[in-house]
């Protein structure tokens, strides 16, 4: 090789100086990005900051207060507003002269974002870089920001979901050499949930390593708890809390795809006890923070003064270790009506009453619904009727919103149903099936103090009163059969509305078989009784006492067009519902007795008057006692 062609291969003088220079110049240096309330894309940031080779040595979600970053770290008043409204999150970043290329970094992830969604600020609103200087940590909360909180053990158990549209909790772990990488996608992909908590360990120390494999590996003791929780005492991993409705589903979706290797481990909880208690075990009260925007529950579901719950959730860790709001039994409506119900409507749409509520009633049964009330409604500025269905569950009004559209598909044509969308629409646009609901109550439990003889009632025809006895649970399965089972014989449904009698007033329960000469719905046959005599005297048996009187219970109040007789009823309902049928009726805990009045049209006139129900427009029960 010639002398010229060493000096080209080689450097001159003043370039071998420069490479020194910045080779001397470019340490390892940690800066600490600052991303504000508006940055919901925390996985995204970490992803580009890995490809833009910065390592992440720790993160923290912190609540920061306007005058400290005026003050301290020098923002505009329009950044310190914007970083201090909401819960902000700090990223420790490592790479070698890493203020110098935080500022390109920062303008590479406000370009990704933008192509994800419109911003509508400018960049110097999402992010802000500073050194990692003790004063600088001090202001951001992040002095200690691996820190752990101590081992500690409670006895108590929180309890599970009991159904898939409440909240449930998880935590996951990603550790290994990739975990960055990995985290990152994870964070991504469970963007929709609500992120409680966020916390980067270079490794975990002895004790939590081993608290860790424990509760997620399954360790015992031993050797094979150690050989669990060597990787975590060893490797950095990233830690983070969600909740949010369907989330384990999402989870056994995801969690496949990220099998255990050589670089990176995934590792999250399988229910709520199990999330619990790493939390309060891997972070403090103050790194936890709730996001109300991504939690829907606490529009459908009543505040803690309101649904009695515990006011002792003042943290984050104190809500996790009682049941949510989306735990408590609440009411929900379901307001069923017809747009050709009025005059001109053909025989058909007369009877969608019947048709509506058991197709109703045999849906929402599947989401472990308990009827609450029944009863026909009369909007008072239309004059029209609808059928008004309370029921009671765990998180009734999100449930039911979820069965919207099935319902919609189920119903008969030309039937709507409205309800409410959130907990406000209850005391406000319902609030007449409520007043409805207590109307009837109120004017049941009269009966003990003014009984009185029924009324007479002029009739171009004949009217029968039911009374029908519901079990204690899946009252809604009996109700979807009698209906249907009315519906075919063509019934004409006048008054439809639930009674409950309270073993509190037992003369209402005496009463009401007084009053209206009530008596026990049976087939002819022997001695008078159904098929089986002996079985249907006990049926009986369970329903009245010895002096004939009705038990406490929930019944189902029917008005109906013409007698059992012509209505071919008096055989039918025993046969096609016999109260000891456990093939048509299973797990029922007591039998379903049926009653009808003896005057028909009379007491079912008086029944109807006084239990306040509204009536259909019909020609069969002129008037009424207005008493």
């Amino acid at each position: 090789m010639t002398q010229s062609q060493v000096r080209a291969l080689a450097p001159d003088r003043e370039d071998l100086s420069c490479v020194a220079r910045l080779l001397t110049a470019a340490p390892l240096e940690d800066v600490a990005m600052l991303a504000s309330p508006l940055v919901t894309e925390i996985g995204w940031v970490i992803h580009l900051a890995s490809e833009s080779g910065f390592a992440l040595i720790g993160c923290r979600r912190v609540q920061l207060h306007r005058d400290e970053l005026a003050n301290l770290l020098g923002m505009a008043d329009s950044q310190a507003a914007c970083f201090s409204n909401g819960v902000a999150c700090v990223l420790l970043l490592r790479r070698e002269n890493a203020l110098h290329h935080a500022g390109a970094f920062i303008q590479n992830v406000v370009k990704e974002i933008k192509s994800r969604r419109e911003l509508g600020v400018p960049a110097s609103l999402l992010f802000f870089a500073m050194p990692c200087l003790s004063a600088v940590l001090q202001t951001v909360h992040c002095t200690r920001i691996d820190s752990l909180p101590k081992l500690k053990s409670d006895a108590h158990r929180p309890d599970e979901p009991r159904y898939p549209d409440q909240e449930q909790l998880a935590v996951l772990i990603v550790s290994g050499r990739n975990f960055q990488a990995i985290a990152a996608e994870l964070l991504d992909q469970l963007a929709e949930f609500e992120l409680l908590g966020l916390k980067c360990l270079p490794r975990f120390p002895q004790l939590h390593a081993h608290f860790v494999a424990e509760q997620l590996l399954g360790g015992s003791g031993g050797g094979s708890e150690w050989r669990a929780a060597k990787p975590l005492m060893e490797l950095p991993a990233l830690t983070f809390v969600i909740r949010g409705v369907g989330l384990m589903h999402q989870l056994d979706a995801i969690a496949p795809h990220y099998p255990a290797c050589s670089d990176y481990r995934l590792l999250h909880s399988t229910s709520w006890h199990q999330a619990y208690c790493l939390t309060r075990n891997l972070f403090a009260d103050f790194e936890l923070f709730e996001c109300s925007e991504r939690r829907p529950c606490l529009l459908t579901c009543p505040p803690p003064e309101a649904s009695g719950a515990s006011a002792e959730a003042a943290t984050v860790l104190a809500q996790l270790r009682h049941p949510g709001p989306d735990r408590v039994v609440t009411h929900s409506y379901l307001l069923l009506s017809n747009s050709s119900s009025g005059k001109g409507a053909s025989n058909d749409d007369q009877h969608w009453h019947l048709r509506a509520v058991a197709r109703a009633a045999r849906l929402v049964a599947r989401d472990a619904f308990e009827l609450d009330w029944l009863g026909l409604v009369r909007q008072l500025d239309t004059d029209e009727f609808q059928c008004a269905v309370r029921l009671q569950r765990e998180n009734s009004v999100s449930a039911l919103m979820c069965r919207r559209s099935a319902l919609v598909e189920v119903l008969p044509a030309r039937v709507a149903v409205a309800m409410p969308t959130n907990w406000r629409e209850i005391a406000t646009d319902f609030e007449l099936l409520a007043a409805s609901q207590q109307q009837q109550s109120a004017a049941a439990s009269r009966y003990a103090a003014n009984p009185s003889p029924p009324s007479t009632a002029t009739a171009a025809g004949d009217c029968t009163g039911l009374l029908w006895r519901l079990p204690a649970a899946d009252a809604l399965p009996l109700l979807a059969r009698l209906c249907d089972l009315l519906h075919r014989r063509g019934v004409r449904l006048i008054g439809l509305q639930s009674l409950r009698l309270e073993a509190a007033t037992p003369g209402q329960c005496a009463s009401l078989g007084r009053d209206l000469r009530l008596h026990r719905l049976e087939a002819a046959g022997h001695d008078g009784l159904s098929r089986d005599g002996g079985s249907q005297r006990r049926q009986v048996d369970a329903v009245l006492n010895n002096r004939n009187e009705l038990i406490p219970g929930n019944y189902l109040v029917f008005i109906l067009e013409g007698n059992l007789v012509s209505l071919g009823l008096r055989n039918y309902l025993n046969e096609s519902l016999p109260p000891d049928t456990a093939g048509l009726l299973p797990q029922l805990g007591h039998p379903s007795v049926v009653y009808q009045t003896e005057d028909a049209t009379a007491a079912a006139a008086h029944l109807a008057n006084r239990l306040c129900m509204p009536l259909l427009p019909n020609d069969l029960i002129v008037c009424l006692d207005n008493n």
